[in-house]
This record gives C-alpha cells, structure tokens and sequence, in this order.
C-alpha cells in the first residue's frame, strides 16, 4: 500500500471511533475484529485502495449505524447515561473552577486598589511661618 492510503486507512478507522457514542469493552472489541479484518482483505487485495475498502465494508457512518442498531437497548441507554452523567459532571467543574478563578481575580484586584489607596502618592506638606516681632534695634 502507498503512505497515502495508510493514512486514509487510519483516518477511517478514527471516523469510526469518533461516531461511536460511547467507547467501552465492547466497542474496543468492535474495532479490534473490524481492524483484523480489514488487514485481512488488504493482504488478500494487495491492490485495494481506500475507495475499495469503503465499497467492500461501507462508509464509516453506515458502520456506525449497523454497530448501534446491533446493540441490546439496555446496554446502549445504560453507556449513553453514563456518559451524559460524566459530561454534566465535567461541565459542573468547569464552570465551579471558572468561578473560582473570577472570584479570586476580582478579590485580586480589590486588594490591588486597596494597596494602592493606601500608599499616598504625594505628600502635601504646609509650612507655617509665625510672624517674628522685630524691634526697630534688631532691624539695623
């Protein structure tokens, strides 16, 4: 096979696995049995290009679908809630740890203008002169 169509080989393998709504055991297996037999058809079609492989298995999506349709109800709803419920939790520290930050920047700046409040920046300084009595002696 040429470089090029090792990466169209790869990049379809990764099509798949990013269409799969979930990734555990059973979908490793999945594109482990799907890998070996691709391998299997190019060593027995040296010759074959991506197109082929695409004509001879189906386009990534259409694998995805067969693979879901297969799946058993309880299994597929019981992953997906899953990883619903690990997407929420991500989100929540997310915006916890973006609040946090906003919060400890804005308490930052507080403490910034309160420094610089404190320290006087010019220091106005009045100096009294009393009015000496002179006597007429005391002026020659």
């Amino acid at each position: 096979m040429i470089i090029m169509e090792i990466k169209e080989y790869k990049k379809y393998f990764k099509t798949i696995k990013k269409l799969l709504p979930i990734y555990g055991e059973k979908e490793k297996k999945f594109l482990a049995d799907l890998d070996f037999t691709v391998n299997e058809y190019m060593s027995r079609n040296p010759s074959c290009t991506a197109w082929d492989i695409e004509q001879h298995f189906s386009s990534p999506q259409n694998v995805v679908a067969e693979y879901i349709n297969a799946l058993d109800t309880d299994y597929l709803t019981k992953h997906l809630k899953r990883t619903h419920m690990v997407r929420m939790a991500f989100y929540a520290v997310f915006v916890l740890l973006l609040c946090s930050f906003s919060i400890h920047t804005y308490l930052d700046y507080q403490a910034y203008l309160d420094f610089n409040n404190a320290i006087p920046t010019s220091i106005e300084e009045i100096i009294e002169v009393e009015p000496e009595t002179f006597t007429e002696n005391e002026i020659y």
